[in-house]
């Protein structure tokens, strides 16, 4: 189970694709990523991939309850959550 931004006695679930989400975007801010330049979906896109991948591994490796099981669905849902909308 997801946990972030739990309180103390109440904890909050967080699905794995938002938590997936959360994570390429603050390695995209990390990295200074401006979407309005050429490549920025392409590099957001690489992002979510890397996250994914994570994931996976961390569920092999015993510190995620279940494996994300179409990782391509994964990735092309979070891209469209992230940038599919707006101008």
């Amino acid at each position: 189970m997801a946990i972030l931004g739990a309180q103390p006695g109440r904890q909050v679930w967080v699905s794995p694709l938002r938590q997936i989400e959360l994570s390429a975007q603050e390695r995209a801010k990390e990295a200074d990523l401006d979407m309005a330049n050429p490549g920025a979906k392409d590099a957001l896109r690489n992002l979510l991939v890397d996250e994914v991948a994570q994931w996976r591994g961390d569920y092999r490796e015993g510190s995620r309850p279940f494996d994300i099981v179409d990782p391509d669905a994964a990735v092309d849902k979070a891209l469209r959550n992230l940038v599919g909308y707006g101008p």
